[in-house]
């Protein structure tokens, strides 16, 4: 049986690899890269990956696997490590894996806040994601 959740603690432990970011921008650029979004009437949108002066890759992200084209100006595979040491005698633990598609809509405080409401009430992850998908979409 679980312990109680009360108090839920929430870490993040890796941030999205984006091009805007400043450490992932100088490197694309520094490769040759450019970083800039979509040309729209409107002059906005999610910034991605070029190579300079051209129309493609156009990749919304920094680093990727097996995208030749776009680790020609700078984006890499090399993941982030993080390492945290776990309390498993005292304290259980929820890891939420997921997308920039939950992470762009949702801040972790609300996804701590579902956890609290769904999951921990009814220990249905099946149930937890539903919401989490359904709340990102909205």
């Amino acid at each position: 049986m679980p312990r109680s959740h009360q108090n839920i603690e929430v870490y993040a432990l890796t941030t999205d690899h984006k091009p805007s970011k400043k450490k992932e921008k100088e490197r694309i650029e520094k490769m040759r890269g450019e970083v800039k979004p979509i040309e729209k009437s409107n002059g906005q949108g999610v910034n991605r990956v070029w190579v300079k002066g051209q129309q493609f890759p156009g990749l919304a992200m920094s680093r990727s696997f097996g995208d030749n084209m776009a680790h020609s100006v700078g984006v890499i595979a090399e993941p982030d490590i993080c390492k945290l040491d776990l309390d498993t005698e005292n304290f259980d633990y929820i890891i939420v894996s997921a997308s920039d598609g939950l992470w762009d809509a949702l801040s972790i405080e609300k996804v701590k806040q579902y956890i609290r409401k769904i999951f921990i009430r009814t220990m249905a992850v099946e149930d937890c994601c539903n919401f989490l998908a359904r709340d990102a979409r909205l």
